[in-house]
């Protein structure tokens, strides 16, 4: 097949290369901004507004505190060039790429801007990925979809790491400032996308994995009530990332010393006074340091969202089961897409392979050692892994067994231990918010299930590795889905060409219908339904089907569980899913980032 890379491959950072340089000033609430005319991959022109500021810089006494709105502007602010990210290690960076803890700044793209006033465009703002400590806005360029289907996408940023989640779980540091960041922007977006022709009555919130999972928290949040319509969670739901934080003094305290924060015995406990004490001090840090240190204690679970009482109340389980506080928060007045990949578990798989390949260089043992180590480190992996999801009630030795037999039995090793823990933190919590939204009769769900396997793929890594998907919506280069995807990938062909296009319109017809069924496919609905667990099994030859893994949702329910829906095999979903703790995967996963590459 021809290949076709001068139209796909162009590097995220010049997509929108122009060599007019003209320039526009849009009038909004919060003051003028300078746009630019660019250059979309399909040629096509539009104009891109980056480093939009829409919160103060949260430095010094803003630091472990949330956001506060930009003060508006009385002098034309410049928008026509790509601002800082948020404070991360630098060597996961693209070229060029720059940080600073002065980041919360949202780009926003639109075809045009001579638009009628009654004819307003849907706005689509996505949050991007990252494992809650990496990422930006930086790689995303939406040229194509926007110019393709005349809509706005806005590209969020947030503070990540430590910046953007450290808690003492008391009044000195509440933690979910990064959520905090996001309700934000999306109330920036309120307030001012009218002026760029943005329909601000009709907001679409996406994002993919750690902001598929913050998009999902958003959905259950009092905080974000009037301020979209529409979410797309694309590889994690609120369930795959929340914490309780039990052990939030020693993640703290640890910190703290590596800072010379803390030069207390270990006898010594945090309160309300040393908390304070302490974080005074860590806001007088450089953030420098930040960068330094969170990566270097990244293996253990911290700086993720948390149940605070308040932008999260309680946790996801709870929260979706109480159909009265999901009334009065609008949950059922938006539309959902959920989407997950056929090879999630890449994930695990880059980061084990990473584990095997310490092991068998160690040069101490022997080769019988070597390969008894790697069983303990896939056998620790999967019962740590089923400890943190399902809590100490339900993760048995017995039931564990029960798992690790059921996956080890249709995969050998270490594949079944991959498809455990992708199934347990990115498929089947899913499956509780389809589920919920069906029975309520009042709003409707999807399921896209991204199931190619693009011929281009060199590697060991067959399938959509996790984050690939994004490739088909966004206007990456092959250098940029190397360094962040999959690292064994060749030139993109005119079938991942056409795909992208098909999956474009997916995303672009929610964002403007509030349905996924887009014309190219022409399949009939594939809406989730409570009689019926129907998902679009998207591919260049996409059809729809029933019952996505529906022997792992057996599995689980019934084998481990010991429970069965009086529904099973139509809308059943896991029922019992728990928010004890931040899962082992996400550990991995923050792990497995350190090592390789940001492909969150």
């Amino acid at each position: 097949m021809k290949q076709i890379s001068t139209l796909f491959c162009i590097l995220a950072l010049h997509v929108f290369a122009s060599e007019a340089q003209e320039t526009e000033v849009v009038k909004t609430p919060a003051g003028r901004l300078r746009g630019l005319k660019v250059t979309a991959s399909n040629g096509q022109s539009l104009w891109a507004f980056r480093g939009i500021p829409f919160a103060q810089p949260p430095v010094r006494q803003l630091r472990f505190s949330k956001p506060l709105a930009f003060p508006v502007q009385s002098e034309i602010i410049d928008a026509t060039r790509q601002r800082a990210s948020c404070i991360q290690a630098e060597a996961k960076l693209a070229p060029n790429e720059m940080t600073s803890e002065d980041c919360l700044f949202l780009n926003i793209f639109v075809k045009d801007l001579q638009g009628s006033p009654a004819a307003r465009k849907k706005v689509l703002v996505y949050i991007h990925g990252g494992a809650f400590f990496l990422g930006s806005s930086f790689v995303f360029s939406p040229g194509s979809i926007v110019t393709d289907h005349d809509i706005i996408v806005v590209v969020i940023q947030y503070r990540i790491g430590a910046l953007g989640f450290l808690t003492t779980r008391n009044q000195a540091a509440l933690g979910n400032y990064a959520l905090w960041d996001q309700v934000l922007a999306l109330k920036w977006v309120k307030d001012n996308i009218g002026a760029f022709g943005g329909d601000a009555n009709d907001v679409t919130v996406a994002g993919e994995s750690a902001g598929s999972m913050s998009v999902s928290i958003l959905t259950l949040s009092p905080e974000t009530k009037g301020l979209f319509t529409k979410a797309y969670s694309a590889s994690g739901v609120a369930m795959s990332t929340i914490t309780d934080y039990r052990n939030s003094d020693s993640i703290i305290m640890s910190l703290a010393k590596s800072l010379n924060c803390w030069n207390k015995t270990d006898t010594v406990k945090l309160d309300t006074i040393t908390s304070v004490e302490v974080v005074q001090c860590l806001r007088a840090r450089p953030s420098s340091d930040f960068a330094k240190i969170q990566f270097a204690t990244s293996s253990k679970p911290i700086y993720v969202p948390w149940v605070d009482g308040e932008i999260i109340p309680r946790s996801p389980r709870d929260l979706l089961k109480d159909t009265e506080y999901l009334k009065s928060i609008g949950f059922y007045d938006r539309r959902y897409l959920y989407s997950v990949t056929n090879n999630e578990q890449s994930v695990l798989a880059q980061f084990l392979a990473e584990t095997k390949m310490h092991i068998y260089s160690n040069k101490t043992l022997s080769e019988e050692d070597k390969e008894k180590s790697w069983r303990n480190a896939l056998s620790a992996s999967t019962r740590k892994s089923v400890y943190d999801i399902l809590g100490a009630e339900h993760a048995t030795d017995k039931n564990i067994r029960t798992a690790q037999d059921w996956y080890s039995a249709r995969r050998s090793a270490p594949y079944d231990v991959y498809e455990l823990n992708a199934d347990l933190t990115f498929i089947i919590p899913t499956f509780d918010f389809l589920d919920v939204i069906a029975k309520s009769g009042r709003t409707y769900s999807w399921l896209l299930y991204f199931n190619h396997y693009p011929k281009v793929i060199t590697g060991n890594s067959k399938g959509v590795a996790h984050g690939l998907d994004l490739a088909y919506w966004f206007d990456f280069n092959t250098d940029t889905i190397r360094r962040r995807f999959v690292a064994g990938i060749g030139e993109f062909e005119e079938e991942d060409l056409n795909l992208k296009k098909v999956f474009s319109s997916v995303v672009a017809n929610f964002a403007i219908h509030g349905n996924p069924e887009s014309p190219l496919l022409d399949l009939g609905s594939c809406r989730w339904r409570p009689n019926g667990s129907y998902y679009l099994n998207f591919k260049p030859r996409a059809t729809v089907e029933r019952n996505l893994r529906l022997e792992q949702r057996q599995l689980w329910t019934k084998e481990v569980l010991g429970t069965c829906s009086e529904e099973w095999g139509a809308t059943s979903g896991f029922k019992f899913w728990s928010a004890y703790s931040i899962t082992s995967f996400t550990v991995l996963l923050t792990s497995f980032c350190v090592s390789f590459i940001p492909l969150l």
